[in-house]
């Protein structure tokens, strides 16, 4: 089965209470079907969070992801005190890239486990630096559009930290197994998120078993 992303958001949310858990992709390895959820109201202000603009948005982070052969496809600000819910005010932000060139490129699965750490290396702490008012934050990668036209396609891997999460990753040299490691650390506010086809690879198993050891 595969998850959307309300469905996998409103069960990671409801899994811990006062404790924030959130994830932006579709995924197929967690909970129960949930309902949709209200729009809330975040205390962040303002000017400790970027405008919520997906255009000068995913400008600001493409050439962060294209040295990797990546692109931003959707990218936004969204409340995750109550599910996930785009919100002008909110202090998650979500960033989806896509291959910029699957077929030429050769986007395997190995290819996109390759492409997690740099991905998050590149772009969490960032996000972190720069707006203060920004909790928590998360990378996925998805497989191309024109592959999966749906609005919400499976996703190839999901990385989700807080700030909390981050300071503890040395970005100079951070691993799939850090990221992972992360999740088994605070199991409520990071995430570290794949696909069959990715969980079953023998690169994604072997940073499992590594993160194991670090925790």
């Amino acid at each position: 089965m595969v998850w959307t992303r309300r469905q996998f958001i409103t069960i990671g949310a409801g899994a811990a209470v006062g404790s924030v858990f959130v994830a932006a992709c579709s995924d197929d390895d967690d909970g129960d079907a949930a309902a949709e959820v209200p729009s809330t109201t975040t205390t962040s202000t303002p000017t400790d969070i970027p405008a919520n603009d997906e255009r000068a948005l995913k400008e600001l982070f493409d050439p962060f992801l294209e040295p990797l052969g990546q692109r931003v496809t959707r990218v936004g600000l969204y409340d995750v005190s109550v599910g996930f819910v785009l919100s002008d005010t909110g202090d998650h932000v979500a960033i989806y890239a896509e291959p910029i060139d699957p077929d030429g490129e050769g986007w395997d699965t190995a290819r996109y486990i390759e492409a997690t750490a740099p991905g998050m290396a590149a772009t969490a702490p960032f996000v972190f630096d720069t707006w203060a008012g920004v909790n928590s934050m998360d990378l996925c990668q998805e497989p191309p559009q024109n592959e999966s036209p749906e609005p919400e396609p499976p996703i190839k891997t999901q990385i989700n930290l807080s700030r909390a999460d981050s300071a503890f990753i040395d970005w100079d040299s951070v691993t799939l197994a850090d990221l992972i490691a992360a999740r088994l650390r605070s199991p409520q506010t990071a995430r570290a998120s794949a696909g069959p086809e990715v969980r079953a690879h023998p690169d994604w198993i072997a940073a499992e078993e590594a993160a194991a050891d670090l925790v």
